[in-house]
């Protein structure tokens, strides 16, 4: 099953980037390598062939079906939880009297509770279709996995959790699609030229990263990719060589696998062990040579104390967090909920408006903490609206939002709703939950 008819060009692209961009995308693997952990060294690169998509090439036609399975089984997701439809739009219908050239839609995933629906574009291409499934099951991947992004402005992560997550080759194979169709009985002619989101650059660093955390070579690749883009791919790998980035330092990358660890041990209320795993990547911390996300060690130190019911402890690491990182706004909201739950709920306003003025697009735990804040003064109306908003803007979960709504619930005399709630904390799994009960 023939996908990949790339062209192979002759003229050498020169790589180069810009100090900003060089950061960013260090700074989104640090994020990466954080949340999925380190990858097994020499693993090998995903490629469309049966011993990766096999219920895709058990059948001589691509169904859309086939391919979310095999991604599903690759990116360990519940393939009975995704659905998918297909959208018509203008360039579906014959003889429309003018020419369509790329796209204004393509693909897009919607979130309802714990099901997915994927919107797929009637009119791409296979390799189109191939890449825009490895793109939505990557975000759904990232929802699973409890991350905070942003789908209207975070392609680029997006693109770089897939390359992370060993799609670089496949999505590599499909950064540029142009082809032409003719319909006989309407003699009319259809063009398309489809292109990356991502500019070329900031994703041949990105893959030139992944290889050398992962250390692949590159060697291996040169018959499955355009020679331009392999051009460029030594280009960004010298690049590296030249100017390397602390993020493929083995002091950052031990840390990261400790605050990965940390991070499942926390998913699991397995605070103790946590807390010591965040400590470990503390001590490995210097002035003079420091690891480049300890804000984040510090503000989940805090939030380990917030679960354990030590407002006050947690207050100190936030505060730590904010003084190496005053953009930190995980801190800013956890802060503030701690605060707040100690009764300082003027102090807690302070820190909920500075989580605002970040202009952070995930509001529920924002709203969360002015729901909670208003509960306090009395304000019951406004508490029970800003509840609400958190509920419909949840994307990830938000920790102690439904027993928090459950206790407000009973304070207003609707036990029957109250335990509903009650109910959704304990099926989370949190142990406050099932303490209350």
């Amino acid at each position: 099953m023939g996908l990949f008819g790339f062209k192979k060009k002759n003229k050498k692209v020169e790589f180069q980037i810009y100090e900003n961009e060089k950061l960013w995308i260090e700074e989104s693997f640090n994020w990466l390598v954080s949340a999925f952990g380190l990858p097994n060294k020499n693993t090998e690169l995903i490629t469309f062939t049966d011993k990766y998509f096999p219920h895709t090439h058990a059948n001589s036609e691509l169904k859309i079906e086939n391919i979310i399975k095999d991604l599903s089984d690759i990116l360990k997701l519940d393939s009975a939880e995704i659905s998918f439809e297909i959208q018509k739009d203008i360039r579906d219908f014959q003889g429309t009297p003018y020419e369509i050239e790329g796209l204004s839609f393509e693909s897009d995933t919607e979130k309802n509770g714990n099901k997915y629906k994927i919107f797929v574009a009637n009119s791409l291409p296979p390799n189109r279709l191939l890449s825009r499934l490895i793109v939505e099951l990557v975000v759904i991947k990232m929802y699973e996995s409890e991350l905070h992004f942003d789908t209207d402005n975070g392609m680029e992560l997006i693109y770089f959790a897939a390359f992370y997550l060993g799609f670089g080759l496949i999505l590599s194979q499909n950064l540029f699609d142009t082809g032409t169709s003719y319909d006989i009985s309407s003699h009319w002619e259809t063009k398309w030229n489809y292109h990356s989101e991502i500019p070329q650059e900031i994703l041949v660093y990105a893959f030139a990263l992944y290889l050398k955390i992962s250390e692949n070579e590159i060697s291996s690749l040169k018959e499955k990719l355009p020679s331009d883009f392999i051009n460029l791919l030594y280009d960004a790998l010298e690049y590296a060589e030249l100017y390397p980035s602390n993020l493929l330092s083995k002091k950052e990358l031990d840390a990261n696998n400790l605050y990965f660890q940390a991070q499942n041990f926390i998913k699991n209320y397995e605070y103790e062990s946590a807390t010591l795993k965040l400590n470990e990547i503390i001590s490995m911390h210097d002035e003079k040579n420091p690891i480049s996300f300890i804000s984040y060690v510090f503000e989940r130190l805090g939030y380990i104390k917030i679960r354990e019911m030590k407002f006050n402890e947690s207050i100190s690491y936030f505060q730590k967090a904010l003084e190496i990182d005053s953009n930190n706004y995980i801190a800013e909201d956890n802060i503030a909920y701690a605060l707040i739950k100690m009764g300082d709920i003027k102090e807690g306003k302070k820190y909920i408006d500075k989580s605002i003025q970040l202009a952070v697009k995930d509001m529920a735990s924002i709203y969360r903490n002015l729901a909670l804040y208003f509960w306090a003064k009395g304000y019951f109306d406004e508490a029970e609206d800003n509840f609400t908003l958190s509920l419909e803007s949840v994307s990830v979960p938000v920790f102690l939002l439904e027993l928090d709504y459950s206790k407000f619930l009973l304070a207003k005399g609707e036990k029957e709703k109250s335990n509903k709630y009650l109910q959704l904390s304990i099926a989370k799994g949190e142990p406050e939950a099932t303490k209350t009960k």
